[in-house]
């Protein structure tokens, strides 16, 4: 039997204790932040697949400048964030960058995905600038003058995309509030029971 702590749930016979690793991934992933920044790299990816053939034909001045502007942009941002949370760590902890590491995973891989997607976005551009297939930011057609759906901006086609991720994003996040409410309301009855069962096994 486990009590219930900040590192522990509770734990009894033929009761499934449940995923708060996946909760919190999840609840993570799913705030406002988090899905900005989802909707931020869905935008990427609908750019880079629909302009692919440009990213092929000029793989060395789009893709290696991208892969070497990430490099060097994202190891100073990590280096910039591990001396930040180093800072704040108390004297007694591991500070180590293999733990900085452990323990910000995903914002250190964002570190570099960022600057490899805005420098790969901003080549694309350049790339078809001739060609007249970006209004500013934001793709009309491909290089080969066609839309994803016929008579239709790309642009509108990317922002029904990116609001489609955003709906679906919000509704994983109510379903999981729904059963970590659940759950918060289910473990001590359970528990409960539990112990009850437990102590008229004992009397027996």
């Amino acid at each position: 039997m486990c009590i219930r702590d900040s590192t522990c749930t509770v734990t009894m016979p033929g009761v499934d204790p449940p995923s708060p690793l996946r909760f919190r991934l999840l609840m993570r992933h799913t705030d406002t932040p988090m899905i900005i920044m989802w909707d931020v790299f869905v935008w990427w990816i609908y750019v880079a697949v629909t302009h692919w053939g440009c990213v092929c034909a000029h793989i060395q001045q789009v893709a290696i400048a991208a892969l070497g502007i990430c490099g060097v942009v994202g190891t100073t941002l990590n280096v910039s964030a591990y001396s930040m949370w180093r800072d704040v760590q108390p004297l007694s902890a591991d500070t180590s960058l293999w733990s900085y590491l452990q323990s910000a995973p995903f914002a250190t891989m964002r570190f570099f995905l960022v600057p490899f997607c805005v420098a790969s976005y901003s080549g694309v551009i350049n790339q078809e600038s001739e060609l007249g297939t970006f209004q500013y930011l934001f793709p009309s057609k491909n290089q080969d003058g066609h839309t994803v759906i016929d008579g239709v901006n790309d642009t509108v086609t990317g922002v029904g995309l990116v609001l489609l991720v955003t709906i679906l994003a919000l509704v994983v996040r109510h379903v999981t509030q729904r059963h970590m409410t659940a759950l918060t309301t289910q473990m001590p009855a359970k528990a409960s029971q539990g112990l009850l069962t437990q102590v008229g096994e004992s009397a027996v």
